[in-house]
């Protein structure tokens, strides 16, 4: 089993690895959160996807806006992220973050906002 967590956008990692015992079968996710716009974080997650081909990819939401408080990242580009997210989109699960609105919804090509949400 593998798990990414890339839940820093200046500090994604690696939180660790296990493999399955004989007889043992489990699902491979991918887990990525807090991509506020950011097109280097997404080709991270992206490469990842694409390195260990996961079952789901569980996105934890605030994956466009990075808030009205912080001052807008050099590399931000939400419209871009949004079409690159469009090549997991199959195999996504997401739940909605702080940051995200219906605006965001519209653009992402897989459901956020649930009626619980």
């Amino acid at each position: 089993m593998k798990y990414l967590i890339a839940s820093d956008r200046h500090r994604p990692r690696f939180l660790g690895r296990r493999h399955a015992r004989e007889g043992e079968s489990f699902m491979r996710m991918v887990i990525g959160s807090d991509l506020h716009g950011a097109p280097d974080s997404l080709i991270f997650l992206t490469d990842r996807v694409r390195e260990l081909k996961p079952d789901r990819v569980v996105l934890l939401g605030d994956l466009l806006y990075h808030g009205p408080r912080n001052p807008l990242p050099e590399e931000y580009d939400t419209q871009s992220v949004a079409a690159m997210l469009g090549g997991v989109a199959e195999r996504v699960l997401c739940v909605r973050g702080n940051c995200d609105s219906e605006v965001d919804q519209m653009i992402l090509p897989f459901p956020m906002l649930a009626g619980y949400a």
